[in-house]
């Protein structure tokens, strides 16, 4: 059985197939797919920090989440979870790079790796 799909998924896999096709002519359904669950997985701002330092507070800089994710020295209980941890941080980057791409801008020092704040 399948789980049910997020309301939001319609839109965004239609959204997603209209900028990587008609844009990049990329015309791959795996991936069309994968960037709108990842879409909708984001839309909902707790999925953003799943990340957690040892206080149980959500970890907002990319550096942290990778010391996070290490079994030996971080927060990640074993090695599948450090895989998962590692996923999360991949699918984050993505995210906030398509969303936000002056965040990965190298030359401001000092900016932090997140969305911007909604205040």
């Amino acid at each position: 059985m399948s789980a049910q799909a997020h309301p939001l998924e319609p839109f965004f896999q239609q959204a997603v197939r209209n900028s990587y096709e008609g844009k990049l002519g990329l015309h791959d359904p795996d991936v069309t797919g994968y960037v709108a669950h990842l879409l909708c997985e984001f839309s909902d701002a707790k999925n953003l920090y799943k990340v957690r330092d040892e206080a149980g507070n959500p970890v907002e800089e990319l550096d942290e989440m990778v010391r996070a994710a290490d079994p030996v020295h971080g927060a990640a209980a074993s090695f599948d979870e450090e895989r998962a941890l590692r996923k999360h941080i991949g699918d984050y980057t993505l995210f906030v790079g398509g969303m936000y791409p002056e965040a990965s801008d190298s030359g401001r020092r000092g900016r932090r790796h997140q969305p911007p704040s909604m205040s």
